[in-house]
C-alpha cells in the first residue's frame, strides 16, 4: 500500500492518508481491503 508518489503527493495528504487508513485499523478493518 502507498500513499502516493512523491512530490505529486504533498506531506499533509499523505499525513491525512496515514491517519485514516491508522483509524482503519483501529476499527479492525484492512484499510488495502477497504479503500478502492
Amino acid at each position: 500500500m502507498e500513499l502516493g508518489p512523491y512530490p505529486l503527493t504533498s506531506l499533509w495528504r499523505a499525513r491525512k492518508k496515514a491517519f485514516e487508513y491508522r483509524q482503519m485499523v483501529a476499527k479492525g478493518l484492512d484499510p488495502k481491503r477497504t479503500c478502492c
